[in-house]
């Protein structure tokens, strides 16, 4: 019975090694950088170096550091996927000013967004309700990304972004997309704009370029979400330059 038994433990100890040996086989880790440029002008402000961490073709992880022209690190965000993909669980920490901003999940349909200005204020929260069409953060990349076939069909696509800036959601709209081409490949560019024509005066449209191929965003144009050093909003233009990023728009990538 006993040499049983310990068959038996080894076989599930076995078992057991095999399925984290599998399980660690699916894990893909991809990096990538994008440098982001002021608005209509080529000033570098700042870069992002991104690392994104697939099971298989689902997102579990995803780490930005930010690092000035010098190359020093001046901010942060962590972010995790435990439920749906387009609501990351993350935070934001901007090292200069304290700032910090981000969203945690109380339930499963449960979302609280949390910020504060400075290291000096209180961290101001609010919750919202998860639902289908919910983005929050850079989840936006991964709705656009179950979409994409829509807007490739010129579809606009409805949304409920969460501001933890703001510690709500509010409606927006994805826009009618348009083809074109950019860094010498065939881009589809849409607009997120939020669908109220009062918070269209003080929330700033985002625009984003999308390749095609690899449906990769290629531009993220906006408000960022790092301000700039003497702590006022920039709008910005992020380009993730395919030459610098191979492993994105090579075939086999996870997205």
């Amino acid at each position: 019975m006993a040499s049983l038994l310990r068959t038996c433990t080894a076989a599930s100890l076995l078992l057991a090694t095999a399925a984290v040996s599998m399980a660690n086989a699916t894990a893909t880790t991809i990096q990538l950088v994008g440098h982001a440029f002021a608005q209509n002008e080529d000033t570098l402000l700042y870069s992002e170096r991104h690392q994104q961490t697939f099971n298989g073709e689902k997102l579990i992880n995803h780490s930005v550091t930010y690092e000035n022209t010098d190359g020093k690190t001046i901010a942060e965000k962590t972010a995790s996927y435990p439920h749906q993909a387009s609501v990351p669980q993350f935070e934001f920490n901007d090292l200069r000013s304290g700032a910090r901003g981000g969203a945690r999940y109380l339930s499963d349909n449960e979302l609280e967004l949390y910020s504060r200005k400075t290291g000096n204020d209180e961290i101001k929260s609010g919750t919202i309700t998860v639902r289908n069409d919910t983005v929050v953060d850079s989840g936006f990349d991964r709705y656009v990304a179950a979409n994409f076939s829509k807007l490739l069909a010129g579809d606009a696509v409805k949304i409920r972004f969460g501001l933890p800036g703001r510690q709500t959601d509010y409606k927006f709209v994805v826009t009618k997309p348009e083809r074109i081409v950019f860094l010498g490949r065939q881009a589809l560019r849409a607009t997120i704009r939020p669908a109220s024509m009062v918070l269209n005066w003080l929330v700033e449209p985002i625009q984003l370029t999308y390749d095609i191929e690899s449906r990769r965003l290629l531009m993220y144009e906006g408000v960022s979400n790092l301000k700039a050093d003497d702590g006022e909003l920039q709008t910005v233009r992020i380009i993730y330059y395919p030459e610098q990023n191979p492993s994105l728009f090579s075939p086999g990538s996870p997205r």
